[in-house]
């Protein structure tokens, strides 16, 4: 790393302290959210996540750092503009939470060069997906995918022996020899905020990886049916789990180990995605030039 190199950095760390006391309330909002709640606890991690994929593309990402341009200003000024707009005469604290990363975007502009924002791109998205949602508007976006999801689970349910289900708006009863239980207690909102979590890690999987560019963009395209295949086995498998297993639906099991096997699943596959030799994916000889890029 040269000395100018190293003068950027410092210059970057002491703009993004700055920008941390200036967004101070947003960003104690969601370190707050991500120690009460357990499904945004990747939020947390978010940090290691991101020093740690750029520690992996060093090499790579180093040499694209420039003298910084002041067209950096521009996203900068878009977000402070957008965020005292959402404090007088608007009032959307979500948009405020969104602001960061235009101005982090900007920052990076400014210092590093227009090069290397590009490539480093992907450590925003992780933020992105890091920054928490209205439980209003996430259940508003989650409504048609959550529905479809518990009617294939509702159906699957009862395809199997001894099992009996009706769908009740986020509610599956299952009717049993012994008794009746219950899925999806208000499920509908919270349990499809692991699609964020998963997404995360799914994106940390794969921008960790040593494939090739053109792998990378193909997996990227395949997360999203990859995250709702794996909320579907997580009703599939909670509803079995009631069913065959003397746990009470009012427990925290099955929603602990449902969730739990749903991110493995996730990192399983795109892992796998990322190392199978498969036609779908075309391996150059370059692939070790590429197979660095973030």
């Amino acid at each position: 790393m040269t000395d100018r190199v190293k003068t950027q950095s410092i210059s970057f760390l002491v703009l993004v302290g700055l920008m941390s006391w200036a967004f101070w309330p947003e960003l104690q909002k969601i370190v707050s959210r991500g120690l009460s709640d357990s499904e945004w606890v990747h939020i947390l991690l978010l940090p290691f996540a991101i020093v740690f994929i750029f520690y992996l593309n060093r090499d790579h990402l180093l040499p694209k750092i420039t003298m910084g341009s002041k067209w950096g200003l521009l996203p900068i000024f878009m977000g402070v503009i957008l965020y005292a707009l959402c404090e007088w005469p608007f009032s959307y604290g979500i948009v405020q939470d969104y602001m960061i990363l235009p101005v982090l975007i900007g920052l990076s502009w400014l210092i590093f060069g227009k090069q290397f924002t590009i490539k480093i791109m992907p450590l925003f998205l992780l933020v992105f997906i890091s920054i928490p949602i209205g439980s209003r508007i996430w259940a508003t976006l989650i409504i048609y995918p959550e529905t479809l999801t518990l009617s294939l689970t509702s159906y699957m349910m009862d395809l199997l022996p001894g099992v009996e289900t009706t769908l009740s708006g986020t509610d599956i009863t299952l009717r049993l020899s012994q008794g009746e239980k219950i899925i999806a207690i208000g499920e509908s909102n919270r349990g499809a905020k692991l699609f964020m979590a998963s997404g995360f890690i799914a994106l940390f999987v794969l921008y960790s990886s040593r494939c090739s560019l053109a792998r990378k963009v193909i997996v990227f395209i395949l997360l999203i049916p990859v995250v709702l295949i794996s909320n579907f086995i997580r009703f599939l498998l909670w509803g079995i789990l009631l069913a065959y297993t003397p746990l009470d639906y009012l427990s925290s099991a099955p929603r602990t180990i449902t969730g739990i096997f749903a991110l493995l699943f996730v990192y399983m596959v795109v892992c796998f995605l990322c190392a199978v030799k498969l036609n779908l994916f075309v391996e150059d000889s370059d692939d070790e030039q590429t197979s660095n890029e973030v």
